[in-house]
């Protein structure tokens, strides 16, 4: 690749992060294994070639889950969270129950 010449990897991130990821390695390939030149030819920092780099020796050029790995609020037993519901409705909802089983 010619001297000034830059490949915009943001925008290839947008089309498909794991083709980008890809591109960065073959690249990095072509050139010897040279970081700091493929960073500066991707505009991006050397961080993010290393990071890539650590990627593929995970196997694994995919995008992370978006999900938050830790969920403090989310509800995991159902729809029940203890404080939410007061006994008169519990009472309400059992009563409800019956009367569905009874009409079956």
């Amino acid at each position: 690749m010619n001297p000034g010449h830059h490949i915009n990897y943001r925008q290839l991130r947008k089309v498909n992060p794991k083709a980008a990821r890809l591109t960065v390695l073959r690249f990095l390939e072509s050139v010897s294994g040279n970081v700091s030149r493929t960073a500066r030819v991707f505009g991006i920092n050397r961080s993010v070639v290393y990071d890539i780099l650590k990627k593929q020796a995970s196997g694994d050029l995919n995008d992370r889950s978006k999900v938050p790995r830790r969920q403090p609020q989310k509800n995991t037993c159902g729809s029940r969270t203890a404080g939410y519901y007061s006994q008169e409705q519990d009472s309400f909802m059992a009563n409800t129950l019956v009367i569905v089983f009874i009409e079956v």
